[in-house]
């Protein structure tokens, strides 16, 4: 899932992490389909909350019984013109607008939010191959 281009790693970092369906068997399943996207700072944090984080999320409940999905549509990415940048490693901007969706008919209704991110990235980092990749290594905001 990680990519040649840092921009589109970002994106697909951004749906994944915020990706959860009532389907899922927990509220952390959505650790596993970002963990390729992740290297460094970043993958040790999602392995640390993947292995201790709560199996019950305060929303989770209602999530499934509403059957809700949440998404991420509009997603975008840039790398800031000042952003400090060298051949293997590099700033991201990632947006989106986050969208919750219940086929539950008495689910209360939830806006669109707005979602965004600061992210490090880097390609053929120590803990990755040198596939030519790009991973997260740090989210910052």
């Amino acid at each position: 899932m990680a990519a040649v281009d840092p921009l589109v790693t970002a994106q697909r970092w951004l749906i994944a992490s915020r990706a959860v369906s009532h389907t899922d068997p927990d509220p952390l399943t959505w650790t596993a389909r970002v963990a390729p996207l992740l290297t460094g700072p970043a993958d040790r944090d999602n392995e640390r909350l993947a292995a201790t984080g709560a199996r019950t999320g305060g929303g989770w409940p209602q999530l499934v019984t509403n059957r809700c999905s949440v998404t991420v549509t509009g997603v975008d990415a840039v790398t800031p013109p000042e952003a400090p940048r060298s051949s293997d490693r590099v700033a991201v901007q990632v947006s989106g607008t986050v969208h919750t969706r219940c086929t539950e008919h008495r689910a209360p209704r939830t806006p669109p939010e707005p979602v965004a991110a600061t992210l490090t990235l880097t390609r053929n980092g120590p803990d990755t191959s040198a596939d030519g990749l790009w991973r997260v290594h740090e989210h910052l905001h």
